[in-house]
């Protein structure tokens, strides 16, 4: 696995990695813009280090190794500088993309570490005057791995103090809430101060925090890695003007444009199940969809009391009187009990603007509404009668009702005006959807969440059950719903913007059924996984046609979208590589046109062209089988060379097919001989 890595640094080639790995070698090569692209190694070109300005006026000094440099009266004299269990970063050979906004910068191996492959990406996010910076851990032994993560920053001069972003002033530790810090500069220092933004404020992983005698700040992460397993920590820094007060609301101010949340569009998607310091949401895009239209876009924290207000400057706490709130809704008429809001949008003096209900359970609904008898009482101050035509934003109090979206449902759908119903009933077709390679019945059973495609996309993403992700396309019939306030209804499928079910709270408990099934990776980041109908794929090399049984197969790659005949005419034929379980290999062109592959009792046809990658699933050892290879085992630790050497040849002759067996064999082993021999064998096989 070292040496396969090794190679993809180099290459961008993901040849003979465990299937766990595959995906992290694609985020390793990814590069994001304005959106996540993906960018091999060879579209890198040598580093141009040196000064960068970005559109907000700043100005900063990137080197060799990824740190900060100085530059004139700024108060970081050498920022971020990275070191792993006090071993410092050097990197060799520095990258950057084309355009000069990303560094990549590899890692020399850590003495004492040497199975850790290490990697930092460095992009300046030209528009709000920052840099993001990506440390990239990937564990290439046999052996899990506990390291600590330092991130060193040296100022020119005593800073004056440092606050998070909830105001707590040089804590030691972020708490639940807080995601980074601001330093501010000491009194002979720049006018600007240094922002870091550290983790999610919702993640669980976030850094201690250490000073030296104001000079320096030192973040650290614990990291675990397990063998295989590769981790990202995600930070930014920027450089902000110093607020006039540093109250809460300020403080967001200022970290908002730098924070997690913000900015997780720009991360790769192939990064985020490998993120160590994110929250679910930016680990999972479909969290992320959830609450980008949820209560937090009021721009309000619920609190003990009620809030009104008005505007961005006026907020009145108080209590909230009345019975219910009466809604004409595009799905039916509804009276809502308060005790069920959360928060009521009024019109705001704008009768084209649509009344917005959210209620405690997570839904949201709008339209036409009247609040009789509605009203709030200020604390200590008069009573206010609530009008929804000139409502700005009422905010109810925090309370024991308040409700997760999951409970209770067989989904949430999410339509294109906002409204957010909760769907009852029996499981059975939610919607019937076409793919680019066959029909699909969306139903609560199969679909963890589909949402709006890439900007650049039609259609609809959606991820299933057994762990296809795919671009689908619902049909145009009118679908018939329910919902507990509302009743039946129907609903336009152009309507529809997206459907959550409470699958994706335990998203990577469903995200694969690789062992199970076959997972086609396909172009534009896709995923297949079913039961592959051909009982055999050809290959062509040289001049010879080679049949392989697709339960013999244990990976197959692209290695060219077209091939080169034996005359050495270009033929417009997808070039291949299989990967047998035994250990073979057989790289050449397909004649074959499509792979036919049920998914949820569905035929599909996918065009060979369009697939990247196979991964096949562990074809079930006979009896015979098993206990051959048991009886080898044993013989590893016989007291003749000869029988050890014997053994250690025959196992290795099985190939990747013995490999779960060998695994669990060389964690239950005591006998070192054993163990190394099957450390041996198992290395061969990756």
């Amino acid at each position: 696995m070292f040496r396969a890595l090794n190679s993809l640094f180099e290459r961008g080639d993901c040849s003979g990695l465990h299937p766990a790995g595959v995906a992290v070698i694609f985020a390793l090569m990814s590069v994001p813009g304005s959106r996540a692209q993906d960018v091999s190694d060879t579209d890198l070109v040598p580093a141009a280090l040196g000064i960068r300005s970005d559109n907000a006026g700043n100005s900063w000094n990137i080197e060799s190794n990824g740190t900060i440099g100085r530059i004139g009266s700024t108060m970081v004299n050498s920022g971020l500088a990275l070191s792993v269990d006090e071993e410092k970063f050097v990197s060799y050979q520095p990258l950057m993309t084309p355009d000069g906004k990303e560094f990549v910068l590899r890692g020399r191996t850590i003495s004492g570490i040497p199975g850790l492959q290490i990697q930092r990406r460095i992009r300046l996010s030209e528009e709000n005057g920052a840099l993001r910076y990506a440390e990239i851990f990937y564990n290439g032994s046999t052996d899990p791995l506990v390291v600590n993560v330092s991130l060193v920053t040296n100022f020119s001069g005593n800073y004056k103090t440092f606050l998070t972003d909830r105001g707590r002033t040089e804590p030691v530790l972020l708490n639940e809430s807080e995601s980074g810090i601001l330093v501010l500069p000491g009194a002979t220092q720049s006018t600007r101060a240094f922002l870091f933004s550290l983790a999610d404020s919702s993640s669980v992983m976030k850094p201690s925090i250490s000073a030296q005698n104001r000079y320096a700040l030192s973040f650290q992460y614990p990291l675990k890695l397990k063998p295989g397993e590769t981790q990202i920590i995600l930070h930014y820094v920027a450089q902000v003007v110093i607020p006039q007060n540093f109250d809460r609301r300020n403080l967001q101010k200022v970290f908002h444009p730098h924070s997690f949340r913000e900015n997780e569009a720009s991360v790769p998607s192939s990064w985020k199940d490998w993120l160590a310091n994110a929250g679910g949401a930016v680990r999972n895009p479909a969290e992320a969809t959830i609450r980008q239209g949820g209560l937090w876009t009021l721009g309000i924290d619920p609190g003990p009391r009620a809030i009104l207000a008005i505007g961005e400057g006026t907020r009145l706490t108080g209590e909230v009187d009345g019975d219910a709130v009466e809604l004409v809704s595009n799905y039916g008429d509804v009276s809502l009990e308060v005790e069920n809001l959360s928060a009521l949008v009024g019109q705001n003096g704008d009768p084209s603007r649509p009344v917005r209900i959210f209620l405690r359970d997570g839904q949201i609904l709008s339209g036409e509404a009247t609040s009789p008898g509605l009203a709030f009482a200020q604390n200590g101050g008069s009573r206010i009668e609530i009008d929804v035509k000139t409502l700005d934003r009422l905010v109810f109090a925090e309370s024991g009702q308040d409700r997760s979206w999951a409970s209770g449902t067989i989904a949430m759908l999410e339509t294109h005006r906002g409204d957010r119903l909760k769907l009852a009933g029996e499981n059975g077709a939610l919607l019937s959807a076409v793919t680019p390679w066959g029909e699909l019945e969306i139903s609560p059973e199969n679909l963890i969440w589909l949402g709006p495609a890439k900007e650049d996309s039609t259609g609809y993403r959606a991820e299933l059950t057994n762990g296809t992700r795919c671009i689908i396309f619902p049909g145009v019939a009118d679908v018939v719903l329910e919902n507990a306030e509302i009743g039946r209804f129907d609903l336009k499928t152009s309507d529809i913007k997206s459907v959550f079910t409470p699958r994706i709270q335990e998203r990577n408990r469903w995200s694969s059924s690789v062992g199970i099934q076959a997972s086609i990776s396909l172009d534009g980041e896709q995923i297949v996984v079913g039961d592959i109908g051909n009982t055999s794929l050809p290959l062509i090399a040289g001049g010879n046609r080679i049949e392989t049984s697709v339960s013999a197969i244990r990976k197959m790659r692209r290695v060219a979208k077209t091939s080169v005949s034996p005359g050495g005419i270009p033929e417009d034929l997808p070039g291949f590589e299989i990967e047998r379980w035994d250990g073979g290999v057989i790289t050449g062109f397909s004649p074959v046109d499509s792979l036919s592959v049920e998914v949820y009792g569905r035929k599909w046809s996918i065009p060979l062209r369009d697939i990247v990658h196979i991964d096949m699933p562990s074809p079930e050892l006979t009896p015979e089988t098993l206990a051959q290879i048991r009886e080898l085992v044993n013989r590893l630790g016989a007291a003749e060379w000869k029988v050890r050497e014997e053994a250690t040849r025959e196992l290795g002759a099985f190939g990747y097919l013995a490999w779960p067996v060998l695994k669990r064999e060389l964690q239950s082993s005591s006998d070192p001989e054993v163990s190394h021999r099957l450390e041996q064998i198992l290395s061969l096989l990756n």
